[in-house]
């Protein structure tokens, strides 16, 4: 799996999450952000246990299948 980030748009998706994800969290979890890859995207998620935001910030290319023999 080939994962393409555009700089620009990751750099949004992390800013616009770090206004919800908070530093001072008493609960470490809630002070870190989540990358996930599907076959076609990739998503960065973030939550407050309030609200929550998921963005799509990445193309994935599956990698070609080897020809059987």
């Amino acid at each position: 799996m080939n994962v393409t980030f555009n700089r620009a748009a990751l750099v949004d998706a992390l800013r616009t999450l770090s206004k919800l994800v908070q530093r001072t969290s008493c609960k470490p979890i809630l002070r870190c952000v989540r990358i996930e890859a599907f076959t076609d995207h990739a998503e960065i998620a973030g939550t407050d246990l309030m609200t929550a935001a998921n963005l799509r910030v990445a193309q994935v290319q599956a990698e070609p299948q080897a020809k059987a023999a």
